[in-house]
């Protein structure tokens, strides 16, 4: 074989080795791009819901009545379901944090009913107002936890998607 043909069978190999490497790194990129896109859309989502959940609690704590409990449990349910659908995309670290948010919400809900549940016929003894200041202790602290995590969690998904 002449050496003109050798240099040409090397140089179409190295071509074709370097385009199929190309291609290879081009769909990778792809699939990456596409994961990122998702992901986003799902931290996006995530995070819409738990503002919605935040708001719902704010407003469950200000003004501690049935409809205001029924729409709080129904955003969390609704929100609980939402981190479970992405957990896929969500990084472990931070799908955690958000059970341990939800946690947080399920306790919160569970402490206003009771209080509810407490002031509802209206008149209460020694014992009961006791208990409603312990319960209503119970739910400041666990308000103050929830804020604090939804700040952890919005500053760790802020690092996230940029």
């Amino acid at each position: 074989m002449s050496e003109t043909i050798m240099v040409a069978l090397i140089a179409g190999t190295v071509a074709l080795v370097t385009a199929l490497t190309v291609e290879a790194y081009k769909t990778r990129l792809v699939k990456k791009y596409r994961y990122y896109q998702l992901q986003y859309k799902s931290y996006n989502k995530t995070w819409n819901s738990l503002y919605d959940l935040e708001l719902s609690g704010d407003k469950l704590f200000a003004s501690p009545d049935k409809e205001n409990l029924k729409n709080f449990n129904n955003q969390l349910g609704i929100t609980q379901e939402i981190v479970i659908q992405n957990a896929l995309l969500i990084d472990e670290e931070h799908y955690i944090k958000l059970r341990e948010l939800i946690k947080t919400f399920w306790n919160f809900g569970w402490e206003k009913n009771l209080l509810l549940d407490l002031k509802k016929n209206g008149s209460y003894d020694r014992k009961d107002y006791s208990n409603i200041r312990s319960i209503g202790d119970e739910l400041r602290k666990t308000r103050e936890k929830y804020q604090k995590l939804i700040e952890e969690i919005r500053k760790s998904f802020r690092k996230q998607i940029k």
